[in-house]
């Protein structure tokens, strides 16, 4: 049967040795026999491959050691499709510094060894591909990036030394693993991160730069600057009202960082609370709070939750939709007439997404 198998698997390349890998019984594949959808997820999965081999071995690529090619063979015609190329997509590469000392070089002492990283400060607000891997915020991915062997292991992650911060967004460290390292590091199984231990995460807080001048704790304070510097000098032209709680603490970040909060008017909190049933959100003047319809929370989230910042999305669109209606200390006609149409497609919308999850 072995043998039958690799008969029949024809790559454009010597295929003497090799390994051959089959997925059964997979789950999470899109079930719809609609060819165009079929063709969608089909082209957006093979992205999502390229995007993660572009990154994980952007080292071995840029320095042509590799290539990479994704194609989809075609069973009922017999032949693969047109080659698509991975590019490298280098978490380093930007076009100027966020910051003229850097990149710098840290040295880390450990166990009587010593291992270098190289800090760098992204410019801020870069929507380069670099920095928003996979098309995630670029600040999700600051922290520590391990390598062995020009193998990219973790994108990101500060491995528990600091907690992550959106003011550390602009933060990412290069760290090419050794062997005196190594025995104080854990790599996964599926070597997308690693664990650190004790005397790891302490030697990494106590990097200091090459040049004696500061470490691992005044680059953070760099970083910080950066970033708060970025956030005075942007225009913001688009003001809004503030929102108080009910998001996570990203999201309120990133309401500070795209809009100018309006004057004079109080902060606006976001929350559950159970509604007429004609009713999706509730705009609450007297105690500046925009309340969604709690019977609708299972439906929409798809399971029960107790978190007060669940939903991000759908709170973010609702507050935004209806913000306005908090300039005032009263709701006018006119501004009624508008949430009623709002309500009244939402509730339909509601529906609808029931009958779309039974069936």
């Amino acid at each position: 049967q072995a043998e039958e198998f690799f008969d029949e698997v024809t790559p454009r390349f010597p295929f003497d040795t090799g390994t051959v890998v089959e997925w059964r019984g997979i789950t999470t594949f899109l079930m719809s026999a609609h060819a165009d959808e079929q063709t969608s997820w089909l082209e957006q999965t093979i992205n999502d491959v390229r995007s993660h081999l572009g990154v994980v071995f952007h080292r071995l690529i840029e320095s042509g050691r590799i290539a990479l090619t994704v194609d989809v063979f075609d069973v009922e015609a017999g032949r693969a499709g047109a080659l698509r190329t991975v590019s490298a997509i280098d978490p380093f590469r930007y076009p100027r510094t966020g910051d003229p000392n850097y990149p710098r070089t840290l040295t880390v002492s450990i166990a009587g060894a010593t291992v270098t990283a190289e800090a760098h400060l992204w410019p801020a607000r870069s929507n380069a591909p670099e920095f928003r891997i996979h098309g995630a915020p670029g600040r999700d991915q600051q922290g520590l990036y391990f390598y062995r062997h020009d193998r990219l292991l973790q994108i990101g992650g500060w491995n528990a030394i600091v907690r992550g911060r959106p003011d550390y967004g602009l933060a990412r460290i290069a760290v090419d693993l050794n062997d005196s390292l190594l025995q104080h590091i854990t790599i996964n199984p599926e070597k997308s991160g690693v664990t650190l231990d004790a005397t790891a995460s302490a030697a990494v807080d106590g990097a200091v730069f090459t040049d004696c001048n500061g470490g691992f704790r005044s680059y953070l304070t760099d970083a910080e600057r950066v970033v708060r510097a970025a956030r005075s000098s942007a225009p913001r032209p688009i003001s809004v009202i503030e929102p108080a709680s009910g998001f996570p603490e990203d999201v309120l970040d990133s309401f500070s960082d795209a809009f100018e909060f309006s004057v004079g008017d109080d902060p606006v909190a976001v929350g559950w609370r159970a509604l007429a049933r004609d009713q999706f959100f509730e705009v609450d003047l007297k105690t500046r709070t925009l309340w969604i319809n709690a019977r609708f929370r299972r439906d929409l989230l798809g399971r029960r939750s107790l978190d007060p910042a669940d939903a991000p999305v759908l709170k973010t669109l609702v507050f935004l939709l209806v913000s306005e209606m908090f300039e005032g200390t009263r709701i006018g006609a006119r501004q009624r007439e508008k949430m009623q149409a709002w309500q009244e497609v939402l509730i339909s919308a509601v529906a609808a997404h029931r009958e779309q999850v039974v069936q």
